[in-house]
């Protein structure tokens, strides 16, 4: 996505009598566009920082739509009433996203198999589809009673509602976990998604445990553990999670 590309279409659009819109969230450059959408949690904060750019790249100003009421959220994940908190953990869900280039998952999975302590969880992996550690994944899993993977699921959504307390990377999947009301202890593992994890993390609602480029799979993998089965983040974030009503 360029400039140039985009004052073309803009002009086409307008044209036409019709609006451009845009969807951001890396701040990359003042779009030429008329409307403007970043829903992501920190969105409300990045107001100052686009009316800097566009006015220092002499662009105008599209009107801005920040913030979590403009969350593009799938119908399924709307309007899910509060769960009801256990009063311990039975089921953990595991969610790495599309490729895990850093073998977060493989290292979870390892470093539940040598932890007997951890054999009274039962640990719901979701296997993405680009994942290069599959077979490795799956040897353990059928060596482990208490490990369930799962394969190309088109939705998360049962799996939320059924699991207790979840590990994510900190995509867009944060965002099905804040509506499905599920405590989350999230890691960073890209630029783009700093922001996101942090900005849960300052609102109370999500635990943030590190960038994995700068700890490494291994160290993570047992914070991220530790820090999700912990006594102290059992039922918290429930009771600050309220949910979505968009």
């Amino acid at each position: 996505m360029t400039d140039e590309y985009m004052r073309r279409v803009k002009r086409a659009c307008n044209d036409k009598g019709c609006k451009l819109t845009y969807i951001d969230d890396v701040l990359a450059f003042a779009y030429p566009c008329d409307l403007l959408i970043n829903y992501n949690i920190y969105g409300p904060d990045c107001k100052a920082e686009y009316e800097q750019m566009y006015s220092a790249a002499n662009v105008s100003l599209p009107e801005l739509k920040l913030g979590l009421e403009y969350l593009p959220l799938r119908k399924e994940y709307r309007n899910i009433p509060p769960r009801m908190e256990k009063g311990e953990i039975e089921d953990v869900l595991i969610s790495t996203g599309g490729a895990d280039t850093e073998h977060i998952g493989l290292a979870l999975l390892k470093y539940i198999k040598r932890n007997s302590v951890l054999d009274k969880y039962n640990f719901h992996f979701v296997i993405g589809a680009v994942n290069t550690d599959k077979e490795k994944i799956g040897k353990i899993a059928k060596e482990q009673s208490n490990i369930i993977t799962y394969f190309d699921l088109t939705s998360l959504k049962n799996l939320m509602l059924k699991c207790d307390v979840a590990i994510s990377a900190a995509g867009s999947t944060l965002y099905e976990l804040y509506a499905t009301h599920t405590p989350t202890v999230t890691y960073i593992v890209a630029d783009n998604q700093i922001r996101g994890a942090r900005g849960f993390e300052k609102a109370g609602l999500m635990k943030c445990c590190g960038d994995i480029r700068e700890l490494g799979a291994t160290v993570l993998a047992e914070r991220l553990l530790e820090e999700v089965l912990s006594s102290k983040f059992n039922g918290l974030a429930i009771k600050k999670n309220g949910g979505m009503n968009i």
